[in-house]
């Protein structure tokens, strides 16, 4: 994947744990984090539209917008 490739998807259900995780078209599942920290429980939630960014660095998605 090229680093700074931005994807955006439609969650089906909220995250339960602070370490979920993205896998695009069957791509190798990578984890979510928000700018380098993890998520919280319900940070992302069903329904939700949100933007990623993939960081080649730490192999992570970085969630660029967040459910508070």
């Amino acid at each position: 994947l090229p680093d700074g490739l931005l994807l955006a998807f439609r969650a089906l259900a909220n995250n339960t744990t602070t370490a979920p995780t993205f896998s695009p078209d069957g791509l190798p599942a990578a984890v979510l984090v928000h700018y380098g920290t993890s998520l919280a429980a319900n940070n992302i939630r069903a329904g939700g539209e949100y933007t990623v960014r993939y960081q080649k660095v730490g192999n992570v998605w970085v969630l660029l917008d967040i459910s508070v």
